[in-house]
């Protein structure tokens, strides 16, 4: 991530003070380490009990420079599955002002359809442009893939990017998707042992 120097980077599965992971707290130590601003939003947590720390379970988003207002929404449910969120910024980049998120969906193909229908809907009613990155667990072509791609752009279409699994990908899991016409371009994906799951990587171009 260091070579890299993203100015905008989303990530999916991160854990807070969980044993599992010595307690790290993932998005304050990747903040601290790239230098830059973290927020993280929990969608499962452990056993709480008086006098310990409750370990948790989520997404993160890590921006360089200032966030208006930073929040996490929950996604529809399943009884008796993960809890599933989304993560989103408001900024202003390059003289234009952006909303940034992440998600990470579910792993049934009901459930995403019903979590592509209520990103679909709260994008439509997003008043600036965004940038829409996650694991979304779905395959190009998929009805939740096509709920997305009818109201924004998957920059990532045609590229025939592989990014899960890390060591040996085949099918591509993670997307960005664009609204507002924000011109797009490298796209590529980088290897790397952190994660199971390879990054994309974009570039956005400054307006004209």
């Amino acid at each position: 991530m260091r070579d890299l120097s993203p100015d905008l980077l989303a990530i999916q599965e991160a854990d807070r003070n969980w044993p599992r992971s010595a307690g790290v707290d993932h998005c304050c130590e990747l903040a601290a380490a790239l230098d830059m601003q973290g927020f993280f939003s929990p969608n499962l947590q452990g056993d709480w009990l008086a006098g310990r720390v409750v370990h948790q379970f989520g997404i993160a988003l890590l921006w360089k420079g200032v966030a208006e207002d930073v929040l996490g929404l929950g996604l529809p449910a399943v009884p008796g599955r993960e809890h599933r969120g989304l993560a989103r910024l408001h900024m202003e980049r390059g003289g234009r002002k952006l909303v940034f998120a992440t998600t990470h969906f579910g792993r049934s193909a009901p459930e995403r359809l019903s979590q592509a229908r209520f990103v679909a809907d709260w994008l439509r009613a997003i008043d600036r442009p965004a940038i829409l990155a996650g694991d979304f667990n779905m395959t190009p072509g998929s009805p939740e893939y096509r709920v997305l791609a009818s109201c924004a752009s998957d920059i990532t279409a045609g590229l025939n990017l592989v990014t899960f699994p890390g060591d040996v990908p085949d099918p591509q899991r993670d997307y960005v998707f664009t609204t507002g016409g924000l011109a797009v371009g490298a796209v590529q994906t980088a290897e790397g042992d952190a994660s199971d799951h390879r990054p994309v990587v974009v570039e956005l171009l400054p307006p004209d």
